[in-house]
């Protein structure tokens, strides 16, 4: 498998084959030979559930969790903004769209923030992350930031109180 370019260094865009047939299709969605940075262990697996049309999820990073991303159902406007220290493209996001038929999905790397936009009514996104949930090492920023310029294609019609209240970009890397 080997992984499409990304705007963001590190931020790896898969496009696993999906084998279709009269019952359906069957991708696989993970697999240990898969050109991952050495040393990725996954030790948890998620998943959110989304029932309306434009609910955002995000943006959010937890220090030293990686991720890999995929639309099991529906479709969603995912962003990955680079948060990492020292990273030649911090500050910077790129915006993918993902949906269960096409079955990509997005390797992001521990320091890189997350988030996306449902574009279908309901969509199911399923995480495997490589450490479990440490909330004091949680950080996000703003999805509407100004200083990120996302083109996102619609406006939230849910979002959390928390997801509405995280700081901008500038704050969120001490500036």
């Amino acid at each position: 498998m080997t992984p499409f370019a990304t705007p963001l260094p590190g931020v790896l865009r898969f496009a696993p084959a999906v084998h279709g047939d009269d019952r359906g299709s069957f991708v696989e969605t993970w697999s240990t030979d898969w050109p991952l940075p050495d040393g990725t262990h996954f030790v948890r697996d998620a998943r959110s559930t989304s029932t309306t049309r434009h609910t955002l999820r995000g943006l959010h990073a937890q220090k030293g969790l990686g991720k890999l991303i995929g639309v099991s159902f529906g479709r969603v406007f995912d962003v990955v903004v680079d948060l990492r220290a020292g990273s030649p493209t911090i500050g910077q996001f790129a915006a993918f769209e993902l949906d269960a038929g096409t079955a990509d999905l997005l390797w992001i790397p521990a320091g890189c923030a997350h988030g996306f936009l449902t574009l279908s009514e309901v969509a199911v996104v399923t995480y495997r992350m490589t450490t479990g949930w440490v909330p004091e090492d949680e950080v996000g920023v703003r999805w509407d930031d100004e200083a990120l310029g996302i083109p996102w294609p619609a406006r939230p019609v849910v979002i959390s109180e928390r997801d509405a209240r995280l700081p901008g970009l500038r704050a969120v890397l001490g500036g």
